[in-house]
């Protein structure tokens, strides 16, 4: 298998796994979801993937990077929600404290996205380890190694 089919098959099997994964969480949230959602978590997740291999390395810390994750992610729904959620149809964060860009975005799910880049980040580094031959993952947390 080339290469270049190689990472073709992984970045549509992040953006798969990415995109069911959020609109599981969503639906055991709140009951439902909307294929939007699953494009944009799909979008987020090679987001992840390419930031997790091109701008950062094992050797950054890990809250660092789930920060850096944490703004793509929160920049990815404020944009998003300005094109396809201007009626708020699909999330409705005016009625929350601390709710900002026309309420497209807010503090309480910017940290949602921190938890789950902080759980994200470590999967999507496994199934490239294990299924794409990738570099086995490792982790610095305030200048300690884990995992």
């Amino acid at each position: 298998m080339t290469n270049k089919l190689k990472l073709l098959i992984e970045l549509i099997a992040i953006y798969i796994f990415c995109g069911n994964t959020y609109v599981g969480i969503e639906i055991l949230y709140r009951n439902y979801s909307f294929r939007e959602m699953f494009f944009l978590a799909g979008f987020i997740g090679l987001v992840a993937f390419f930031i997790n291999n091109t701008a950062t390395t094992y050797e950054q810390d890990f809250i660092f990077q789930c920060g850096l994750l944490t703004i793509v992610a929160t920049f990815c729904e404020g944009l998003v929600g300005h094109i396809c959620n201007l009626d708020y149809h699909i999330w409705d964060y005016r009625p929350l404290k601390f709710s900002f860009w026309d309420a497209q975005c807010n503090l309480y799910f910017v940290l949602a996205w921190f938890v789950i880049s902080a759980i994200m980040i470590p999967i999507l580094d496994y199934i490239d380890w294990k299924c794409f031959n990738g570099k086995k993952p490792h982790y610095r947390v305030l200048g300690y190694n884990i995992l």
